[in-house]
């Protein structure tokens, strides 16, 4: 699970659609979550994400990708994660590969410091032939790092088809995402939902169990509210829920680009966002097709919901906005974005 391995699964299963042969290799083992189209040339590392110490593991993950790319016989690579992303072009250092990095992490996120400091060193000398930026923040903080010199796009993360349910909408607050992350926000959620009047009205969260965040459940008896909270651990279909659902909130502190958000919108949800970097400015206009409430305020946050909740033809008319508006996160829109981006970089 995650939102960077998603994407990228969802790009490759686009791609494919498009036409375009795609070979796809996962820098770690891991659990196979998300459904890959069976044309897709699939490989991975025999080892786990913590095996070896630092410098073994650095070492093995520039040798696989270097035998990885020599196998493939894609002209062009496109690799996530900043230190993958250098990782990588050290490793296709001499090939004949063009290399386009798309870094996923919020552009405010500071890995440990030898991290970055490799990722810095690589960056100097060795320049990728494109940049794909999720998000016009992310862009420009990437283009302080490279100069002029590099092309940068940006091109949001194509969103998965959302399957359509026929069901009415239920009194229900949805928030998605893994617990065991503060940068997730959900504990400000919580508070938010503590100073919410609805005492017909469920918050429900996805991705996390209460098992995995025992403080979660521990403040919302404190508030009086746990019987208006469900957490249903990991939900391997969001879409019936999303199409369930009537609003939807993401209470993040710092994203790289919000899917889930991205995700809700496209199955038509009402949406509320924190004014977070990065996403929800580049998705939503506040008051037309969602609500985006000042970073870290919960009062604000809370009179949102309510406003929401006793509103019913507003929430139908954001929801309706959201929808309008997500037809640019579109699987093909995103792929043939991609595709015209790595094509006209050829002649710069």
């Amino acid at each position: 699970m995650g939102g960077m391995q998603g994407a990228m699964a969802t790009l490759a299963n686009g791609l494919v659609e498009c036409g375009v042969s795609v070979d796809m290799y996962a820098i770690f083992r891991l659990e196979h979550f998300y459904p890959l189209n069976p044309a897709i040339q699939f490989s991975e590392s025999p080892h786990a994400p913590n095996e070896y110490n630092i410098i073994s593991r650095i070492v093995s993950i520039v040798r696989n990708i270097r035998k990885a790319t020599i196998d493939s016989k894609a002209e062009t690579v496109v690799v996530y994660g900043k230190f993958y992303s250098a990782l990588t072009l050290l490793a296709t250092l001499g090939l004949k590969k063009r290399v386009f990095i798309s870094d996923r992490a919020s552009p405010l996120y500071r890995d440990f410091w030898y991290v970055e400091m490799l990722t810095s060193l690589i960056y100097t000398f060795i320049k990728p032939a494109g940049i794909i930026a999720q998000t016009y923040i992310s862009a420009a903080y990437q283009r302080k790092r490279f100069g002029r010199k590099v092309r940068i796009e940006v091109i949001p993360n194509a969103i998965r088809p959302i399957k359509r349910y026929e069901c009415l909408r239920q009194n229900v607050v949805l928030a998605v995402g893994r617990f065991g992350d503060p940068l997730k926000g959900f504990e400000r959620l919580i508070e938010a939902w503590g100073l919410v009047d609805a005492p017909d009205w469920i918050l429900k969260f996805a991705g996390g169990s209460e098992a995995e965040e025992p403080s979660f459940g521990r403040r919302a008896h404190e508030l009086g509210i746990y019987e208006r909270i469900e957490f249903l651990g990991k939900v391997p279909d969001l879409d019936e829920l999303y199409a369930s659902s009537a609003i939807f909130v993401i209470p993040s502190r710092s994203e790289g680009f919000p899917n889930a958000l991205a995700e809700a919108m496209t199955a038509g949800m009402c949406c509320v966002a924190f004014d977070f970097i990065a996403g929800p400015r580049d998705m939503i206009v506040s008051g037309e097709n969602g609500i985006i409430v000042p970073e870290g305020n919960v009062q604000m946050l809370a009179e949102s919901l309510q406003m929401l909740i006793t509103t019913p033809a507003i929430r139908k008319k954001m929801a309706a906005g959201a929808l309008k508006t997500s037809r640019r996160f579109e699987r093909s829109v995103i792929c043939k974005s991609i595709l015209n981006f790595i094509s006209t970089s050829e002649n710069h």
